[in-house]
């Protein structure tokens, strides 16, 4: 193989995670995570509760540290790098949107590490917000605190778009406004991870699905 062909292979994926373990006192929560992620492309993680999804999320930003194994991002072992550094090539969506929530109004939430004005706008009308960025965020619903904390991530244009659990208490219309999002992702090229449950919702729309399940992936 030639120095541009192994190159080129290499940069098709944009997260590689190598036997991951994470253990919280006793009980070892993810017990050897291998996951391949390819530029461009949106995975979805589903399993039952309490199978380490989230924790799974949290590793690829750096809120969490690995008690062994490896995640590079872009070529990069993240070992070393820090959370502030790490933000600038993922964005995670909470699955509890009151965790993530922290300004007094939409607008700021969604300024707060935005890479643009027009970055806003465009998050903004993408989850139906736009004309609510003077509320509070605690005065909207919890859907709509959903869809702001997506929003926000989607503000930030980071490369990588991770999202816990996105159509957590949404109806209809927020299904439909999370689709749009999604296929608007993978239209523009963008990598993600969608962990949850709403198989109807992976099938319309990701690339792949994966099976987490007692702290493996099946």
């Amino acid at each position: 193989m030639s120095g541009d062909d192994a190159g080129a292979r290499s940069d098709q994926y944009q997260i590689r995670i190598r036997g991951i373990k994470k253990a919280f006192a006793e009980h070892q929560v993810l017990k050897g995570v291998d996951l391949d992620v390819e530029r461009g492309k949106i995975n979805t993680i589903i399993g039952g509760s309490g199978q380490g999804k989230s924790v799974l999320l949290k590793h690829i930003i750096g809120l969490l540290r690995p008690t062994s194994g490896t995640i590079v991002i872009a070529g990069h072992d993240i070992a070393r790098q820090r959370v502030a550094q790490l933000a600038r090539q993922a964005g995670l969506v909470f699955q509890e949107p009151d965790e993530q929530l922290f300004r007094s109004s939409v607008r700021a939430e969604v300024d707060f590490g935005a890479s643009s004005p027009a970055a806003v706008r465009e998050a903004l009308a993408a989850t139906g917000l736009a004309g609510r960025e003077a509320d509070h965020p605690y005065d909207l619903g919890y859907s709509r605190r959903k869809l702001l904390t997506i929003a926000a991530v989607l503000a930030m244009e980071t490369p990588i778009v991770l999202l816990d659990e996105p159509t957590l208490g949404q109806d209809a219309a927020g299904r439909a406004l999370i689709i749009g999002i999604l296929r608007r992702l993978q239209a523009t090229g963008r990598t993600g991870i969608v962990a949850g449950h709403d198989r109807a919702l992976m099938a319309a729309t990701l690339d792949r699905t994966v099976t987490l399940a007692a702290g493996r992936l099946i």
